[in-house]
C-alpha cells in the first residue's frame, strides 16, 4: 500500500507540474501573437507613412522636372528632388520589408497565414483569419 500511495503521489505531482507548464506555454503563446500584433500595427503604420512621402516626392519630382525643363527651375532644385525621391524610395522599400517580415512573424506566432499578397507591390490584406486573433472562426 505504501508503495502505491508514494507512485499515486508522485503522479499528482507530475501532473501538477504538467499543468503548470501548459498555463505557461498558454500565456507564452499569447504573449507572442499580442507583440506580433501590434510589431504589424506599428509596420502597418510605417508603410502608410511611406507611401504617402513616396507619392509626395513623386510628384515634387515630376513637377520640378516639369519646370526644369520650361526654364523656371534649376539644376540644383531638380537634384534636391532627386535626391528626396531616392531617399524616399528607399525609405518606402524598408518599410515594405519590414511590413511582410511583421506579417510573416505574425503567421508563425497564430501557426496559419494570415495574409495575402496581391500582384502590387505593397498592398497587402489580412485575411478574415487574421481579423479573427482574439476569437475563435
Amino acid at each position: 500500500l505504501g508503495i502505491s500511495s508514494a507512485k499515486a503521489r508522485r503522479a499528482q505531482v507530475a501532473y501538477r507540474q504538467m499543468q503548470r507548464r501548459e498555463r505557461w506555454a498558454k500565456q507564452s503563446i499569447d504573449l507572442e501573437v499580442t507583440k506580433a500584433y501590434r510589431d504589424l500595427v506599428e509596420a502597418q503604420g510605417n508603410y502608410r507613412a511611406a507611401r504617402r512621402a513616396r507619392r509626395a516626392a513623386t510628384a515634387w519630382l515630376r513637377d520640378t522636372h516639369e519646370q526644369y525643363d520650361i526654364g523656371l527651375s534649376d539644376t540644383k532644385e531638380l537634384l534636391e528632388a532627386y535626391t528626396a525621391f531616392a531617399t524616399t524610395e528607399g525609405s518606402y522599400f524598408r518599410a515594405v520589408y519590414n511590413q511582410r517580415v511583421a506579417f510573416a512573424r505574425l503567421d508563425e506566432a497564430v501557426g496559419n497565414r494570415v495574409w495575402t499578397l496581391t500582384d502590387e507591390i505593397g498592398h497587402i490584406g489580412i485575411t478574415s483569419s487574421a481579423q479573427n486573433l482574439g476569437g475563435t472562426e
